[in-house]
């Protein structure tokens, strides 16, 4: 079929001209013939390149796509108080509307890139004569217009796609490039008017490296808006148009410099500078405001990497491409509650990873539950690394290899003393410092829709980039009992019920095998009271929590975790109820916000709207609220969380130190501690919020050795307590102390009002661990022997 075309296209245009018998002067009917043909062929060949005549062209951009151009654009993310938050890209390039194009960035392009812009159609037919003239004299210089190149950097007319079958041949490979070119800058002349094409070629130019676009550029190089720029800083961005790497200010200044002052001179040449103006502004040093574009750039940017998850499963199924569509993604993140956040957890670790050095001085943290020091710990973690592993496979045995990585070279650490250094440091030394280091999370939910607002999820995303909010998994501890006791209340129980805190023995059966489990509470002590529900809550109590779990049943409690929210895989094991289940911060936070808003559960969710960049609504995500609890139930759970603060040795009486109560505002919430206080866990819920925040080393053998130190109203609590009473004073939130809403109608107050007389406890020392502390051991505090960092970072 291909051949015949070609044969036919052939003969029709060098074949001869059949003629009727008899047809006087056939010579000059053939030579008119001729003449016609050869007057045609340019037409054709135009027409053969724009339609990739048998793929010998390559393929062109479409009509459509040059009438509306298709740009890379880099998606924005917005915080609910119009903050911008970052972006997500390929290609860092936002475009600037036409009036944010100052006259000297304009009259910089046109005079350096194309004098005659406003003259020619696309192509200019005196640029080849200016081109040879500046050759000859030795200024050699090039004869694209500004369109011609906007026509090459928007379609990239020279990609290996656009190629054909001709453009793999030397020399006819560039014939048909600039064949295209000129097509494609008269259409585009057809389709925009020069303003247009000004505007299009500033937003798509790059200024080097993934910097695309004049305010992108504009941004990066003097750290201001496209509005903003002077005339010598126009004329320097212009200037590294010809060679981005080549006039580059940071790597090349020189050469920058005397680029830029080209620029000046040509805006005088052609009428846009006085000579003095030219002169002084010559005379000028480039003065450069440095911001570095990264897609991690901004705040929350924990936050931010599980939104870019949710947001590109969204674009898979919806067809979208997160970073070159210029979407304007709002979320529901407030940036005021996310800054107060980030200060409350930055501030509060300083002050607890202080107490943890002071507590272990110069010994080693990492410990087997015996108190045993773990031996050959550093050795095996740093065999473990890339480089040990590297030489482990080279075949160096495992002397020489530890030997290797005890040699000190320049490292990336994190200290509190002094945030993120570059110092010289061995592979050891660098792991020793860094699992000494304890971690947090931190999340704040609105409960009446489950909407994100604050995500912090550790010390430094740079360095440690692991979310301790929504990906890592660990025991939640007592934090996890209010679904033991909220299984209990949807059997009928109520917070006034009581048990007796004894010694139990729990025999049981795990995979055919007959146990018996004895909980015991964290100080080893029993007081034998019979106490209600709701103070057995409020002071952790894990021998009733144990009692209570086997009388609802295990299974239940899964079952009544999994209907708040609770997704990790649970085991259904007698001490369900206190927690030995891994699950997330999030997970916990969201399970929590039934208890709070009158029964409703809501997934967590992070994104209010989205839509395109011109600001046309492409998708609204609204929450669905699911029914979990009858009314009465949620109240009386939210009624037993208050009972950490208002019972006697509440384990959440730490917020008290907090100024979270004045003008009668009301608090709850339930502490958390795993075994050997290696995590540390607090989730509140206030009139209006509801927190979870997470402490501990990324190790679980790293860890406090007392409750007094490593008990979760002492680690994670005080971050729920400091951020709260900040959000308090801030005048321009809407959160103020206030107090729960009361009983819902028809719940008799005898089956919730059963206060504990604070006479009956006399005892001040109220811990919430689910296990015992390890082995006694002498605390240590400021007269301990140095910290082991101060030997092994001087500075420090």
């Amino acid at each position: 079929m291909a051949a015949d075309v070609v044969r036919k296209t052939l003969r029709l245009l060098f074949g001869p001209v059949p003629l009727p018998q008899g047809f006087p002067w056939p010579r000059l009917a053939q030579t008119g013939v001729w003449g016609v043909r050869i007057a045609f062929l340019p037409a054709l060949f135009l027409a053969m390149v724009q339609c990739n005549f048998l793929w010998l062209f390559g393929a062109s951009p479409s009509l459509t796509r040059i009438a509306d151009p298709d740009l890379a654009i880099a998606s924005e993310v917005w915080s609910a108080d119009s903050v911008l938050l970052g972006r997500y890209w390929t290609q860092d390039r936002i475009p600037v509307p036409r009036d944010d194009i100052p006259p000297a960035l304009v009259d910089a392009l046109v005079s350096t890139e194309d004098a005659r812009f406003f003259q020619h159609r696309g192509i200019d037919l005196v640029a080849p004569f200016a081109v040879a003239w500046s050759a000859i004299r030795g200024d050699a210089r090039g004869g694209s217009t500004l369109t011609q190149q906007l026509a090459k950097n928007l379609y990239d007319t020279r990609r290996s796609t656009s190629k054909g079958l001709l453009g793999r041949i030397p020399g006819i490979r560039q014939v048909v490039w600039k064949t295209k070119e000129w097509l494609t800058a008269v259409q585009l002349e057809f389709f925009h008017d020069k303003n247009e094409i000004i505007l299009l070629y500033l937003n798509t130019v790059s200024f080097g490296g993934a910097t695309h676009g004049i305010l992108s550029a504009t941004r990066f190089y003097f750290d201001k808006d496209v509005p903003d720029l002077a005339i010598e800083e126009a004329a320097l961005l212009v200037g590294m148009l010809k060679a981005p790497s080549l006039y580059n200010p940071v790597r090349n200044p020189e050469r920058a410099r005397e680029r830029r002052n080209v620029v000046l001179h040509q805006m005088f040449r052609y009428g846009k500078l006085t000579l003095p103006v030219r002169d002084s502004l010559s005379a000028l040093p480039i003065s450069l405001r440095l911001r570095q574009a990264n897609p991690a750039d901004g705040p929350a940017p924990w936050y931010r990497t599980a939104l870019s998850n949710w947001l590109r499963d969204w674009c898979r199924r919806t067809g979208y491409d997160l970073n070159t569509d210029g979407l304007v993604i709002r979320t529901t993140l407030d940036s005021r509650l996310q800054e107060i956040g980030d200060s409350a957890v930055a501030t509060w670790m300083r002050e607890l990873n202080r107490r943890f050095e002071g507590h272990w001085g110069s010994q080693n943290p990492w410990r087997y539950s015996n108190g045993r020091e773990i031996p050959h710990y550093l050795d095996s973690l740093a065999l473990g690394t890339a480089r040990g592993r590297s030489l482990l496979a080279r075949g160096l045995d495992t002397t020489e290899v530890l030997k290797d990585l005890k040699v000190r070279k320049r490292r990336h650490l994190f200290t509190w003393k002094h945030g993120r250094v570059d110092t010289l440091v061995s592979v050891q030394d660098s792991i020793r410092i860094t699992r000494r280091l304890l971690h947090a999370g931190f999340v704040v939910l609105d409960p009446s829709s489950g909407a994100i607002l604050a995500w912090v999820g550790g010390i430094d995303h740079e360095l440690f980039p692991w979310d301790h909010v929504g990906s890592a998994r660990r025991q939640p501890g007592s934090t996890f009992k209010p679904f033991a006791y909220l299984t209990a209340l949807r059997q009928g129980w109520t917070p006034c019920d009581k048990l007796v805190d004894r010694p139990v023995t729990i025999a049981y059966e795990e995979n055919g095998e007959r146990k018996t489990w004895s909980p015991h509470n964290s100080d080893w002590t029993n007081t034998l009271d019979s106490m209600t529900l709701r103070h057995a809550m409020g002071r952790s109590i894990n021998t009733v929590t144990a009692q209570l779990t086997m009388k609802v049943g295990p299974a239940a409690v899964s079952r009544t975790a999994r209907a708040m929210g609770i997704r990790s895989p649970l085991d259904t094991v007698p001490s369900i109820g206190l927690g030995p289940n891994p699950v997330t911060l999030l997970e916990l936070a969201t399970a929590y916000i039934p208890f709070q808003n009158g029964g409703n559960a809501f997934a967590p969710w992070f994104v209010d709207r989205i839509e395109d960049r011109s600001g046309n609504l492409l998708a609204v995500f609204r929450p669905r609220p699911r029914r979990a609890l009858p009314e009465d139930i949620s109240w009386m759970m939210l009624h037993m969380l208050k009972g950490g603060v208002e019972e006697p040795l509440g384990t959440s009486q730490n917020l008290w130190s907090f100024e979270l109560f004045r003008g009668g505002g009301e608090m709850g919430g339930k502490t958390g501690t795993s075994s050997d206080h290696a995590d540390g866990w607090f989730v509140g819920v206030s009139p209006a919020l509801v927190m979870a925040a997470w402490t501990g080393a990324d190790d679980p053998s790293v860890h406090f050795r007392t409750g007094e130190l490593g008990e979760g109203s002492k680690t994670a609590l005080p971050i729920v307590g400091k951020f709260l009473e900040a959000v308090y004073r801030r005048r321009d939130l809407p959160y103020k102390p206030t107090k729960f809403p009361g009983p819902p109608p028809g719940l008799a107050r005898s089956k919730w009002s059963c206060p504990t007389p604070w006479d009956t406890y006399r005892d001040t020392s109220a811990v919430d661990s689910t296990a015992a502390p390890a082995s006694p051991s002498t605390e240590v505090g400021g007269g301990a022997s140095p910290s082991i960092l101060s030997r092994i970072l001087p500075w420090r």
